[in-house]
């Protein structure tokens, strides 16, 4: 089905790329925020809690269509890798793990331009992702991720270059990660799942 969507999304853009008859190709790239937050809880003998923001990394390739004056049409083929820290307490001795959650994505955006500005919004399409952790026998995650994200966010133009952040969310009304520790796994319920970003681009 995802597979049929994306077919249907890529032959609508080009369709209205031909027609619009003006197509900018250009890169972004920049740091992002992960903003998750669960309750504290208890996993084999330690208390898992959510420990410091820590800043990843994205970068984009794009491409965009002027339909009118005003409006544009965005597609990106984005690569990011967010990371998630938590802490894990056992007694008095505490450790920091770090899960790192790439993505591979593909956010189709509306935007419209009053003259520097750009604000945006859409939906952003999950074609891969992977977890990776350096201390995976301290701590493993499974995410529960969404096929589809919301995205928006706001630009500001300089000619070719431009600056911008965005902010993406999940369209699940409820989101559960597995985590694990040794073979003791538990299922938590997310409350806030956002990841931030900010970039630097330019258009060719």
């Amino acid at each position: 089905m995802r597979k049929i969507l994306l077919i249907v999304l890529g032959v609508a853009c080009s369709l209205t790329i031909a027609d619009a008859q003006l197509l900018h190709v250009g890169l972004r790239g920049g740091l992002n925020l992960s903003d998750i937050s669960t309750a504290r809880f208890s996993l084999d003998d330690a208390v898992v809690s959510n420990g410091h923001t820590k800043c990843g990394y994205q970068a984009a390739f794009m491409m965009r269509a002027n339909l009118t004056r005003h409006l544009n049409l965005q597609a990106e083929l984005e690569y990011s890798c967010a990371i998630d820290s938590y802490r894990i307490d056992r007694g008095s001795y505490s450790r920091t793990a770090n899960i790192q959650l790439r993505r591979l994505m593909l956010p189709v955006e509306i935007g419209l331009q009053f003259g520097a500005v750009r604000l945006f919004g859409g939906a952003s399409f999950s074609l891969g992702d992977w977890t990776g952790n350096s201390r995976a026998s301290l701590l493993a995650v499974d995410y529960d991720l969404p096929d589809v994200s919301i995205v928006g966010g706001v630009g500001v133009h300089l000619r070719k270059i431009f600056l911008e952040a965005r902010v993406q969310s999940s369209t699940k009304s409820s989101q559960y990660n597995l985590y694990r520790i040794g073979n003791s796994v538990r299922s938590v319920k997310i409350k806030r799942n956002l990841l931030w970003s900010f970039s630097a681009g330019f258009f060719f």
